[in-house]
């Protein structure tokens, strides 16, 4: 089994899905295995993928195909709803094709609308142009797409009811259409449904049922089997193959293009050489028949030449599908984050933060002059008037200097940080560790529930088939073997079957009295569906539907009873969506509210390690089961990894003590910001930058500096307060004698040093 030439076949419809696996043997392409249908409905890629990977595995395990070499190529069928009128997969289910083929390592070969992939398959066959209307069938949904000349001219999707699928639903979309011609005499039928729908189909008065665009006569009524659906998508998309070489060349030039299928062979492509081609638009494109003048075209010539050469199947990457490969998630910008490619984990430069110098510094110590207080003695002053007087000069010359007190308020231009560190969250983790750049965290979860109901609005008619005994008559000569579920018909066309296998003796003939005697027996039948019109009198005529009258004949040899029906309230598929759109709002609502109230208040919480994961919505009713109303439940578990606050300190002094300054500093741990970038979330880790920012205050010796500025002039003290500290930028100097002395006290008690970081 060459795995290089196989690939998977994704078919999805608006119900199910399931996986073919395709491989080269034998010189040719089959279906090697199906895997088993998955219903459901694919609004989320975790939906989708789950399903898709179910069935894929369960392919390849069946024929015992080993991961390593399972086909690493997919293609596509889609929904014919899902392609928009630009052929492009729309935006939304664009993004859930793009995630599977991420998850599961697909590299994609193309896609095609399954009405297309069908059509192109008749024209193929048919060797011209057909036209025929196409039903694709499924529980809860009928698109119907009508077939005219080759070409899928339009499409309606109708909703099946509460109460079952009626053949009107297609005839209500064709009359929707409008076109000048009769519709074409052919209906084929493919999808997921019962035999009982064919069979309403195919029993359905078809003709003289509008005005317009009717059918002539009773259309033929064909299907589509589960297996040849399959045969018949991947004979399309090989036969595409070839010519899939030539248009990946052309679209090489425009790879923002991902229009139906784009194949590429494995050897390099001169982007500059641009071949006249032109793309159709229909899903798997095809190349259009060059005109006269162009097929001596040498571009032209040299493509079909090089197409001639190869036969293998080709594949294209993912950018030209229109995915591209993941990248690295980027750091998210805020508003404290530094320029961080022009500052490394290890290295650092601390910055200049200039000041802002105050215009007037209040002391906060109001100096008074001292009150003397002493007695006044005229002896001493008649006695000694001369020392007296002397004595009270030196008082008021030197008295000052030895009573005044000075403040000195020195500025100081604070060591500021903004360091980025590569650092791993781990709630796992005991102790923090610098060297390894690993903070403990502790991981808080919650789990929030959600329940509500909406009323049950659908409707469904239930009831009990009819019963009973008939007789069997055998006319011909050989005994006659009937099987179970054989259908009977009465004169007005109601159908019943046979509830067992039966056997009819053959006739006998008595020759000489001239009697033919017919063989017989008993069974039982019911009604093939509900309903008190079903119940029938005793002798009653009843004649099989694929036996002649002149072969078998029945009647009934006692009343058929007991058929009734009725309409209940039921749960419908509008109700279901109804309760899961409410119960998604719900659960959003109540997410926020806790994590208001929880996180937003809890202490070291890191928001970007939020993690929400959803279940799947529970329901007390499934679609179509009895009820008065639906009720429902949805969790969410959610979960925040919160860093102890206190590890700040030790992070904080762990990373910035080989900075300039911080070993000189004095820090107020509150002046430090840690802040947490994530790039990667994981259950019990989180990976990202750690940023800290914050500043700290140089120290500075103040008694020294008091000691060195006694006795000193303004000037002799700008000198020294400079060299005290390269960090000094301003300073302010105030007396209590302010204006009495130009120098500063004598001692250095009466000095106050006011050191300040702005």
């Amino acid at each position: 089994m060459s795995s290089d030439k196989n690939f998977w076949l994704i078919t999805i419809q608006n119900t199910w899905l399931a996986v073919g696996l395709v491989v080269f043997e034998n010189d040719r392409y089959v279906v090697k295995n199906i895997g088993p249908k998955v219903t459901g409905e694919w609004y989320d890629q975790d939906t989708l993928i789950k399903a898709i990977d179910s069935s894929l595995s369960a392919a390849a395990n069946e024929v015992g195909l080993p991961p390593e070499a399972e086909p690493s190529k997919a293609a596509f069928i889609l929904p014919p709803f899902w392609v928009g009128i630009d052929s492009r997969i729309q935006e939304e289910k664009f993004k859930l094709i793009e995630s599977v083929c991420k998850s599961l390592d697909f590299k994609p070969m193309g896609f095609i609308a399954d009405d297309e992939a069908i059509v192109e398959d008749s024209n193929l066959k048919e060797g011209l142009p057909v036209s025929f209307v196409l039903v694709n069938l499924s529980p809860t949904q009928v698109v119907v797409s009508l077939v005219y000349l080759g070409k899928v001219k339009s499409r309606i999707n109708r909703s099946v009811p509460s109460e079952g699928f009626d053949p009107t639903l297609i005839e209500t979309a064709l009359s929707e259409i409008n076109i000048d011609n009769a519709l074409p005499p052919q209906i084929l039928v493919f999808g997921d449904y019962p035999a009982s729908w064919i069979n309403q189909i195919k029993n359905y008065n078809w003709i003289n049922k509008r005005p317009n665009s009717t059918f002539l006569h009773l259309p033929d009524i064909n299907s589509i089997d589960y297996g040849s659906l399959f045969d018949l998508f991947c004979e399309v998309i090989v036969s595409q193959i070839d010519v899939g070489r030539t248009i990946a060349t052309a679209a090489a030039t425009n790879l923002n293009s991902y229009e139906t299928v784009e194949v590429i062979d494995e050897e390099v492509v001169d982007p500059e050489v641009e071949p006249e081609l032109e793309v159709q638009d229909d899903s798997y494109s095809k190349v259009e028949e060059p005109s006269d003048e162009e097929e001596n075209s040498e571009p032209v010539e040299e493509l079909q030449e090089e197409s001639k050469k190869e036969s293998d199947l080709a594949e294209a990457s993912a950018d030209e599908f229109g995915f591209s490969a993941p990248q690295d998630d980027p750091l998210p910008s805020s508003d404290f984050q530094p320029e961080l490619d022009q500052i490394s984990s290890t290295q650092f430069q601390a910055t200049t933060v200039s000041p802002i110098i105050p215009t007037q510094i209040s002391s906060s110590k109001k100096f008074r002059l001292p009150k003397l207080n002493f007695k006044f003695n005229s002896h001493w002053l008649k006695s000694y008037p001369l020392i007296i007087l002397l004595a009270l000069g030196l008082v008021f010359l030197f008295g000052p200097i030895f009573l005044s007190k000075s403040k000195v308020t020195v500025f100081l231009t604070p060591y500021t940080y903004s360091k980025s560190v590569n650092v791993t969250l781990d709630s796992q983790a005991l102790n923090f560790s610098a060297a390894d750049n690993i903070i403990p965290v502790t991981k808080k979860e919650f789990t929030i529930r959600a329940s509500d109901n909406v009323p049950a609005t659908g409707h469904k008619t239930t009831g009990d088939k009819a019963k009973g005994e008939i007789v069997i008559f055998n006319k011909q000569d050989k005994t006659a073997s009937i099987p179970k579920g054989s259908v009977l018909t009465d004169s007005s066309g109601k159908k019943f079957e046979l509830v067992t296998s039966v056997s009819v003796v053959a006739s006998s003939a008595d020759l000489q009295n001239g009697v033919i005697t017919m063989g017989q027996t008993r069974a039982m039948v019911q009604a093939a569906d509900i309903g008190s019109e079903f119940n029938l009198a005793k002798d009653v005529q009843l004649s099989f539907k694929d036996f002649a009258t002149t072969t078998l004949v029945a009647r009934t040899t006692q009343e058929l009873t007991g058929g009734f029906s009725k309409e209940i309230n039921a749960v419908s598929e509008a109700d279901r969506k109804s309760l899961e759109a409410k119960l998604s709002t719900d659960l959003t609502a109540l997410i926020d509210e806790k994590l208001q109230l929880e996180v937003d208040t809890l202490q070291g919480a890191l928001k970007d390690t939020v993690s929400i994961k959803k279940s799947r919505p529970e329901y007390g009713r499934e679609v179509g089961e009895e009820a008065q109303d639906l009720s429902g439940e949805i969790t969410a578990d959610v979960s925040v990894f919160v860093v102890n606050p206190d590890f700040k300190e030790s992070i904080v002094n762990s990373y910035l003590s080989q900075e300039d300054g911080f070993s000189q500093s004095s820090y107020d741990l509150n002046d430090f910001k840690l802040n947490f970038v994530i790039s990667k979330n994981h259950d019990q880790k989180a990976t990202g930058k750690l940023i800290i920012e914050g500043k700290s205050t140089p120290t500075m010796d103040t008694q020294t500096l008091a000691k060195n500025l006694t006795l000193k002039t303004s000037s002799q003290a700008d000198q020294i307060i400079k060299n005290q500290s390269k960090r000094v930028y301003d300073y302010k100097i105030t007396h209590n004698f302010e204006g009495l002395i130009k120098v500063l006290p004598f001692s250095s008690s009466n000095i106050l040093i006011d050191v300040k970081s702005e």
